[in-house]
């Protein structure tokens, strides 16, 4: 059992959930298995943002493992608008993501891990979620 079990939900909808964890300073993203929609996507995205700027925490342990691929809209929309927003506006800087199972999700993973690095975004990529969070720990608040 992931001790993610025991953190308080700050938000949830079909495409994943957000979970607050005060002690590590970082939120809790944990994508689900489920098809979503462009609004319940940009949903979770937009409240990892003001949970961000609520808690003034600038990292995330995003969980990919079984989220299903990005597709372009998203994709680009991440990069061109939500990013620059969660990076200039909700002070997000550092990154940390459990790869998905799936090999067409990892490649849209490394295809925004990519591009988001050239922004001056700090995302490391991990097969398990111990290795994950305790590289975040160590990234500066």
């Amino acid at each position: 059992m992931s001790s993610a079990s025991l953190l308080p939900i700050y938000f949830e909808n079909a495409a994943g959930r957000i979970l607050e964890n005060a002690a590590g300073r970082y939120l809790y993203l944990k994508w689900s298995a489920n098809e979503r929609d462009t609004a319940t996507f940009r949903a979770l995205l937009n409240h990892v943002a003001r949970a961000l700027v609520r808690h003034k925490w600038s990292k995330v342990l995003a969980i990919q493992q079984v989220m299903q691929p990005l597709n372009e809209e998203e994709l680009n929309w991440m990069l061109q608008e939500w990013l620059p927003h969660a990076m200039h506006e909700a002070g997000y800087r550092h990154g940390a993501i459990v790869l998905p199972q799936q090999a067409a999700a990892r490649l849209t993973t490394s295809q925004l891990t990519n591009k988001a690095q050239q922004q001056a975004m700090n995302y490391q990529t991990f097969e398990e979620e111990t290795a994950a969070a305790a590289w975040l720990m160590h990234q500066p608040d």
